[in-house]
């Protein structure tokens, strides 16, 4: 049952004096048919093309599934992206100050000479910096 075969997206809706069809390209007529023999109201059919749309790529075996939600799964997403966001800010912000402590370590160095922690901490920041 997973591997069904259905009208390829993507699907539009199409107003026929009122009646609202559901369309989708044909390879063979060139154009878009009808692919639902029946008429809807203008907000049934473009929820239905919504969903089929939005399904694009997803397996009908999880489709199927009892609890799949494809709004949990972007939710999810959502999650996974704040976090990656979060990250980069904090990144951002590390790096500043990294760039800071170094230009900072630097004056010191060129003002009282190098030491030898000192040398080894700019080693250390000017290998980050490089790999930022």
């Amino acid at each position: 049952m997973g591997h069904m075969k259905h009208t390829p997206e993507p699907w539009g809706v199409w107003n026929h004096d009122g009646d609202w069809t559901i369309e989708a390209m044909s390879k063979k007529a060139g154009c878009m048919v009808d692919i639902a023999n029946a008429s809807f109201s203008e907000q049934d059919a473009r929820r239905i093309v919504a969903c089929v749309n939005a399904c694009r790529d997803i397996d009908m075996t999880v489709l199927e599934m009892p609890n799949y939600s494809v709004k949990s799964e972007l939710d999810t997403l959502d999650a996974q992206i704040a976090g990656r966001l979060k990250a980069e800010s904090q990144r951002d912000e590390l790096l500043a100050a990294l760039r800071a402590l170094y230009g900072w370590q630097r004056a010191e160095v060129e003002h009282f000479g190098a030491t030898t922690p000192d040398d080894f901490i700019i080693e250390m920041v000017e290998k980050a910096l490089k790999n930022a």
